[in-house]
C-alpha cells in the first residue's frame, strides 16, 4: 500500500473517490424528420395503395416541324397530340388555333398531320419554328348545329407498395436491473425509444430515396415502396454546374404549367444556403414557423399561392433537390409505428417495434426532380 505524506491530493484517493456524470445522454446524431412533419397522415387499407387520376385535355402542344412556307396548309404536331388534343370531328366542328401572331382554322387531323386554313381572322400568314407552341383555343359550329361528338378522357389508377419498417429491442434482464447513468431508468424504455427514432430516420431516407418494387415487378423477394425519386417522372432534370435562378424557375413553371402550385423546396443544406444566396431580395422569412426544428425562409414568386417554402434536409443527397405540391401528397399507413412484446427465452425481455407506410404522390406532373447539380 502506497504511504502518502505532506499534502493528500483527489489523486491520491482517486479509487475511493465518488464519481459524478451529467444528467441525460447527449445524442449527436440528427433525428429530424422533416416529410414526416410536413405530410397529411391517410389511413391505407391494402398492401397496395392505389388513387384515381383525372385531367382535362391540355389547350396547347407544339410544332413537330418547321413551318417555311406561308403557303402550306399542313403542320405536324407534337407525336399523339393530333388524336389526343384535337376532337374526333374537327373535319366538321372545326378548331380555331395560334402559332406566333398567326392564327388557323385546322379542319382536319389525320395522325398528328393537321390540315390547316391559313391566316384566319384576318391574320397575316407567316412561317414558324419548329417546337413553337400551338395554342389550342376553341372549337366552332354553326347556329342550330347537331350536338358534336362525345369525347371522354380515361382515369388512371396510380400506385405504390406499402413497406414494412421494424426492429427488436432485446435486454438482459440484469442489464434491466442495474442503476444506470444518464438519467436512464429503464434500459428497455430507452432502447424502444432509440429504436423508434432509427426507424423514423429509415422511413424519412426512403420517402426521399424508396424505389417501388414487388415479388415479380422489380424484386424477386421484398416488397418495397417508391420515394419522391422513384415516383417523379414527368419534371425529372439533369444537370450539372451550381445552382441558378434560371433552373429553379424553370420547375416552378414546369409545375405550374401541369396545374400545380409550388409550394416547398426540400434540399440539401449547402444548396438551401445557395438558393436563399441566390433570392437574396426576393426572400422572406418567418421565424414562428419551423419544420423539423428548422426555421422556413421562402422564395416570393407569382406562380405560387404564397411563398415557396426552402426546407434544408440533411437526407437529401447533394447536388439535388425535390419542388413539391404539397396539397398532392401523402404519407400512407397501414399501421403506424406501435410496440408490442416478444416471447422470451430465459432472463430477458424483448419488444417489437414497427409500422407499415407508404407515399402518394398524386398528380406527378405537379412536381419537379433537380439533380446532378455542384
Amino acid at each position: 500500500m502506497a504511504i502518502i505524506t505532506d499534502l493528500m491530493q483527489t489523486y491520491d484517493q482517486s479509487l475511493s473517490a465518488d464519481i459524478w456524470v451529467a444528467e441525460g445522454i447527449h445524442n449527436i446524431s440528427p433525428s429530424d424528420t422533416p416529410l414526416q412533419l410536413l405530410l397529411p397522415k391517410v389511413q391505407v387499407s391494402e398492401t397496395k395503395a392505389e388513387w384515381i387520376e383525372d385531367e382535362l385535355t391540355a389547350q396547347k402542344t407544339a410544332l413537330a416541324e418547321a413551318i417555311s412556307s406561308t403557303q402550306s396548309t399542313s403542320l405536324t404536331v407534337t407525336t399523339g397530340d393530333g388524336a389526343d388534343k384535337f376532337a374526333p370531328d374537327v373535319d366538321v366542328y372545326n378548331t380555331i388555333i395560334r402559332i406566333d401572331q398567326e392564327y388557323m382554322l385546322v379542319t382536319g387531323v389525320s395522325g398528328d398531320v393537321c390540315t390547316v386554313v391559313r391566316g384566319y381572322g384576318n391574320t397575316t400568314a407567316s412561317t414558324h419554328e419548329s417546337g413553337a407552341t400551338v395554342h389550342i383555343i376553341s372549337q366552332v359550329e354553326h347556329e342550330g348545329a347537331n350536338g358534336k361528338k362525345a369525347v371522354a378522357r380515361s382515369r388512371t389508377r396510380p400506385s405504390n407498395y406499402v413497406q414494412t419498417f421494424s426492429r427488436t429491442v432485446e435486454v438482459s434482464g440484469v442489464q434491466e436491473a442495474i442503476k444506470k447513468l444518464g438519467g436512464i431508468t429503464s434500459e428497455i424504455d430507452y432502447q424502444v425509444m432509440q429504436g423508434m427514432r432509427q426507424l423514423a430516420l429509415e422511413l424519412e431516407k426512403t420517402l426521399i430515396m424508396g424505389v417501388k418494387a414487388q415479388i415479380g415487378n422489380g424484386s424477386t423477394t421484398y416488397r418495397t415502396m417508391g420515394g419522391l425519386w422513384a415516383m417523379i417522372s414527368t419534371n425529372r432534370t439533369p444537370d450539372s454546374g451550381n445552382i441558378d435562378t434560371v433552373s429553379i424557375e424553370d420547375d416552378i413553371r414546369k409545375i405550374w404549367d401541369n396545374g400545380g402550385i409550388p409550394r416547398v423546396i426540400i434540399t440539401s443544406g449547402k444548396m438551401a444556403q445557395d438558393i436563399s444566396n441566390l433570392y437574396a431580395n426576393r426572400i422572406q422569412t418567418d421565424v414562428l414557423t419551423t419544420i423539423g426544428g428548422f426555421k422556413i425562409t421562402s422564395i416570393i414568386n407569382p406562380l405560387g399561392v404564397g411563398p415557396i417554402a426552402i426546407i434544408p434536409h440533411r437526407l437529401i443527397a447533394d447536388g439535388e433537390y425535390y419542388m413539391l405540391d404539397t396539397e398532392k401528397v401523402a404519407l400512407g399507413y397501414l399501421r403506424p409505428f406501435h410496440m408490442k412484446p416478444l416471447a422470451t427465452d430465459g432472463d430477458s425481455e424483448r419488444r417489437w417495434i414497427g409500422g407499415d407506410y407508404t407515399l402518394e404522390l398524386m398528380n406527378e406532373k405537379a412536381h419537379a426532380y433537380r439533380y446532378g447539380l455542384s
